[in-house]
């Protein structure tokens, strides 16, 4: 009878994990292939000077608040400003999640995250992949994408031009 409960137990506790895993859906999605090992690629990612030397003249600085650098204000050339914490840093499989601060989003929105994933195509090559998703009001929600999607490609150009 307890092996039958312990397996019983087991059985839910899994089924509850499993159920609680769901496909996040996002609104924007921009890659490119980058001629440097994921590695190399991950180490520009994660430092400012080098985000900001590839963002092809989009980003004019980046500072970190706080003793482990999670909060940033990001000032783009045009004059408009972001708050954001980076909610999760995987140095493992090198991707990050960011969470755009309140104050920084257009005002009928409710939260916009962004992702940098980061993937080997061989031991020379790689791909990185900017991705947002933003909850609100539609009108405003495309407003952001424009912005985020300038962004991104900014960014995708900066680092297609890496030559190894």
């Amino acid at each position: 009878m307890f092996l039958f409960v312990l397996g019983l137990i087991s059985t839910i506790r899994v089924e509850a994990q499993m159920a609680a895993a769901t496909k996040t859906v996002w609104d924007l999605e921009v890659k490119v292939d980058v001629k440097i090992s994921k590695g190399d690629l991950w180490r520009l990612i994660i430092d400012n000077e080098e985000l900001i030397n590839y963002s092809n003249q989009y980003v004019k600085s980046i500072k970190t608040k706080g003793d482990e650098g999670l909060l940033r204000e990001i000032v783009f050339t045009n004059g408009n400003k972001r708050s954001e914490t980076i909610v999760q840093t995987d140095y493992v499989h090198k991707f990050l999640v960011i969470k755009i601060h309140k104050e920084s989003l257009p005002k009928e929105l409710k939260n916009a995250e962004i992702a940098i994933f980061t993937k080997d195509i061989d031991d020379n090559n790689s791909t990185i992949t900017w991705l947002a998703k933003i909850e609100g009001k539609k009108s405003q929600k495309k407003k952001l994408l424009d912005q985020l999607k300038s962004e991104f490609k900014s960014y995708a150009e900066g680092f297609g031009t890496i030559k190894k």
